[in-house]
């Protein structure tokens, strides 16, 4: 017996799961989901899983840089 996905779920998984894999697991995820469930809009999952991991991939940047700025400073301050 096949598992039957809400849109909620799948919104789920775009919006949680998907959001530190690359473009290519993403397809994977949505050719699978959409094998489950052939009414599956597989373009409107991508579009929203991508999103959502760019806005990660973002906010880890911003993160990154923050944390290097704080390296910096604490290394200046040292040699004072």
């Amino acid at each position: 017996m096949a598992i039957l996905f809400t849109r909620q779920h799948f919104q789920f998984i775009a919006d949680n799961l998907c959001t530190e894999m690359t473009a290519t697991e993403i397809d994977r995820v949505a050719d699978v989901l959409h094998q489950t469930n052939k009414r599956f809009d597989a373009h409107k999952f991508k579009e929203r899983a991508y999103k959502n991991s760019r806005i990660i991939q973002e906010i880890e940047t911003v993160f990154d840089g923050i944390e290097q700025q704080q390296e910096i400073a604490m290394q200046r301050l040292e040699r004072i």
